[in-house]
């Protein structure tokens, strides 16, 4: 007990070292992950953004091959497994003649 009347002062300092780096270091682990989380959300808009660009050129192509297209759309990759077969394609949209019923067709 007695070291401890002496040394007060010192084993503050280090405790307040000490948090202050525990501190500092949260903050970094905190920065890092919200920098990777960034990154991860500009490459998927990039990768999405190409793969709408692409969508457009498959309709266009099909658009001139065929008279009874009526629209495009693409469909986002999910995050939900359930969603996997479904999601990441480009959708055409054609018009049966006959029937008036729209029919799609994944590319």
């Amino acid at each position: 007990m007695n070291w401890l009347k002496e040394n007060w002062f010192k084993v503050g300092i280090i405790l307040a070292i000490v948090s202050f780096g525990a501190f500092y270091y949260s903050t970094q682990i905190s920065r890092q992950e919200s920098l990777e989380r960034q990154e991860h959300f500009a490459e998927r808009n990039e990768y999405i953004s190409k793969r709408t660009r692409d969508c457009l050129e498959i309709y266009k192509v099909e658009d001139e091959k065929w008279t009874n297209v009526v629209g495009w759309h693409y469909r986002e990759p999910s995050t939900n497994p359930y969603d996997a077969g479904w999601a990441d394609k480009c959708v055409v949209e054609y018009k049966n003649k006959e029937t008036s019923e729209t029919f799609e067709k994944d590319f």
